[in-house]
């Protein structure tokens, strides 16, 4: 087994401050990373990518648990340490919602590797370990700038780094506890157990792939699945359209091919005025048939105005 390696030495007590950055280039995937700070210049002071195969969150909680994590691998267990940061999420998370956690089993919980193994962590721990948040304009503030400088500058080299996720012995039981434990949390659970055998629908991957492409082309921007599914919960999209768009995505329209395993009504899958396969692309940006000009120009109207009586 692989000795756990400390690089602080042990005096009585560190401040380690904490934070994370995403760098966006133009036209390429984001590259997020935390970075960590220990105002004696000690040299364990550095920036680290999330984990590569993960997908590259823009969420500033994952960052920053990841920059705990690493703060607490990094510190002597009989060391006093102090976690500084400038946002409640790691606070907010080991404080409150870990009993919860721990007692449904870690069920539905996002970036639940990285939380489990710093709580982990933090109970193989034999020394006090507070959470500390910088206020404005304070010394504490301009130390955490120092870490989120080494956190951009690791984003923009992108190191590649293997990420040490294993949880210290006899910290963390695994499943979940049966006893006080609700339906809900018994039924998401075997959920998530038939989600990870699920193969993906190969028409859905294609059709991500095409509105990620199309984004990219219109807009410099590269987006992940993550952003192209949370952009059909705008506030702005009524229910009606988004289910439509989540269709569209799932290629769920009774339109095109759908009609060729039916018999007898494969000639539905034709357009009737193009003669070509009669897809949502084409139904809404190819097809020739009248009518089609009138319902986009309508469309505009709508939306020019709905832009003027904006905020």
């Amino acid at each position: 087994m692989r000795q756990r390696a400390e690089t602080i030495p042990t005096p009585e007590e560190v401040e380690i401050f904490i934070t994370g950055a995403v760098h966006s280039p133009a036209s390429r995937t984001a590259r997020a990373a935390a970075g960590i700070f220990i105002e004696d210049g000690n040299p364990s002071c550095k920036g680290k990518c999330i984990p590569v195969a993960g997908e590259q969150s823009q969420y500033a909680a994952e960052l920053f648990r990841v920059a705990a994590l690493e703060a607490t691998k990094i510190t002597h267990r009989d060391t006093i340490l102090t976690i500084t940061s400038t946002q409640t999420h790691i606070m907010e998370a080991m404080n409150k919602k870990l009993p919860d956690w721990e007692l449904e089993g870690w069920v539905d919980v996002k970036h639940r590797d990285v939380l489990r193994c710093l709580a982990a962590e933090l109970k193989a721990r034999r020394a006090r370990t507070t959470f500390k948040i910088a206020a404005p304009a304070s010394p504490e503030k301009a130390w955490c700038l120092k870490a989120s400088i080494l956190a951009k500058q690791s984003a923009r080299n992108r190191v590649e780094e293997r990420w040490d996720l294993t949880l210290p012995p006899n910290t963390a039981l695994p499943g979940m506890r049966l006893q006080g434990n609700r339906q809900h949390v018994f039924y998401r659970s075997i959920r998530e157990i038939k989600d990870r055998n699920r193969t993906p629908r190969p028409s859905t991957l294609k059709m991500l792939d095409a509105v990620r492409k199309d984004v990219e082309a219109a807009f410099g921007r590269y987006v992940t699945d993550a952003d192209i599914w949370l952009a059909l919960t705008a506030k702005d999209l009524l229910p009606r359209t988004t289910q439509f768009l989540w269709k569209g995505l799932h290629k769920a329209h009774r339109i095109g091919n759908y009609w060729n395993h039916i018999p007898e009504c494969g000639d539905r899958a034709i357009c009737q005025e193009c003669g070509v396969l009669e897809d949502l692309e084409h139904i809404l940006l190819r097809c020739t048939s009248p009518g089609q000009n009138i319902v986009w120009q309508t469309a505009e109207t709508l939306w020019r105005r709905k832009k003027k009586s904006g905020p």
